[in-house]
């Protein structure tokens, strides 16, 4: 679409542009074909207007003037002492810029005077405004959008050679927004009246000898094309990979979920704690009453009730068997055993919580290991 809009451009706004060439300065007509104002600016000297839509703006720029920019600001706001802001472009608040813009800005760069003029269009700081920049002497450099694909005029990274070249002093157009199809415009443009401003020039810098003719960009996209796409179907691949990896994850979860909730149905079976219940019983399982071969004991207190909490050593018993093996225990109602008051099975905690002995174990009495001064059974009684 840019070489389209290069050509109707250069087809339209010639007859605009073949003006008489001085040996003093140079004529830039500034024009902006957006639907909304936009201010345009000139630095390091001189520069910032308010250009309506389809109002045309002169600038003259003297010979000598090297190393400038033009750019457009956007929905700027300003007083009566031309103090605001831009929301792109801003230069400090300022309606007469005197620093480069804020990025992003589409900037339109020249050197004017000598043998050669050099201009070029550049979006290294950014893409704000479509900017179509032609010249008298044939050359038309277009960038619509912030993409080198729509931009294949313009400076996309420093090392770019974008630099073009017309005789000294020759006479330029800036055109914002710039129209797709220009058949259906005027065949001459009549500039509405508006104050010109100046760029008052300052000593010349050096500027860099312009490359020759700039290389084709077919092979270099092609290369693009062949090492993004075995790139992106990989990165591709990984990601559906993953996303597969947690839908199966979540499915098995719930089907987990389900079927404990399914078991924890049943009759029969004890009253179910939280770990955090548990630990706060226990104080934190601070006093520990007894140890075993499967686990630890601990005194704790849930209500009115002292409980002894029995946490089980990890033995890789899935929460299932656990469980089926906590309603076994749950339902046997024996006056000799221990009672199964409830347990705990969540994530790798596995706790069974019984009723507290506070006499002890039976074989402690059996064998005098209960540490008091109470004789042994008589059994002869």
């Amino acid at each position: 679409m840019a070489v389209v809009v290069a050509t109707s451009l250069a087809l339209h706004l010639l007859p605009i542009l073949i003006l008489v060439a001085t040996n003093e300065a140079a004529v830039f007509s500034i024009t902006n074909n957006c639907s909304f104002i936009v201010w345009p600016a000139a630095v390091p000297v001189g520069g910032g207007v308010q250009l309506n839509p389809g109002q045309t703006q002169a600038l003259n720029v003297p010979a000598g003037t090297s190393s400038r920019r033009l750019w457009g600001r956007t929905g700027c706001s300003f007083n009566s002492s031309d103090r605001g802001a831009c929301q792109t472009g801003d230069c400090g608040g300022r309606l007469s810029c005197s620093t480069n813009g804020q990025p992003p800005t589409t900037l339109a760069e020249f050197t004017i005077g000598g043998a050669s003029d050099f201009f070029d269009i550049s979006i290294i700081d950014g893409f704000n405004l479509p900017v179509a920049f032609l010249s008298a002497c044939g050359t038309v450099l277009c960038c619509v959008g912030n993409t080198t694909s729509q931009c294949p005029d313009a400076y996309v990274g420093p090392d770019d050679q974008k630099t073009h070249a017309c005789p000294g002093n020759t006479n330029y157009e800036l055109v914002f927004c710039p129209p797709s199809d220009l058949e259906l415009m005027p065949t001459t443009v009549s500039p509405q009246p508006a104050t010109a401003f100046q760029i008052t020039p300052t000593s010349p810098t050096p500027m860099p000898v312009p490359p020759g003719a700039t290389r084709t960009k077919s092979s270099s996209r092609s290369r693009i094309a062949v090492i993004l796409g075995p790139v992106g179907g990989f990165i591709f691949l990984i990601m559906l990979f993953i996303v597969i990896f947690f839908v199966c994850k979540r499915r098995t979860r719930h089907h987990e979920m389900e079927e404990v909730e399914k078991f924890l149905e049943l009759q029969g079976m004890p009253t179910r704690f939280t770990f955090q219940e548990l630990k706060v019983a226990t104080e934190d399982f601070r006093d520990q009453i007894g140890e075993g071969g499967f686990g630890t004991v601990f005194k704790g207190q849930f209500g009115e009730e002292i409980i002894a909490v029995k946490c089980l050593d990890r033995s890789g018993q899935g929460k299932r068997e656990f469980l089926a093996e906590v309603q076994t225990i749950g339902g046997i109602h024996r006056i000799n055993l221990v009672r199964l008051i409830g347990f705990c099975a969540e994530k790798s905690h596995r706790l069974l919580v019984y009723e507290f002995m506070p006499k002890g174990s039976l074989d402690k009495w059996i064998y005098y290991r209960q540490g008091n001064d109470a004789l042994p059974l008589d059994w002869k009684t």
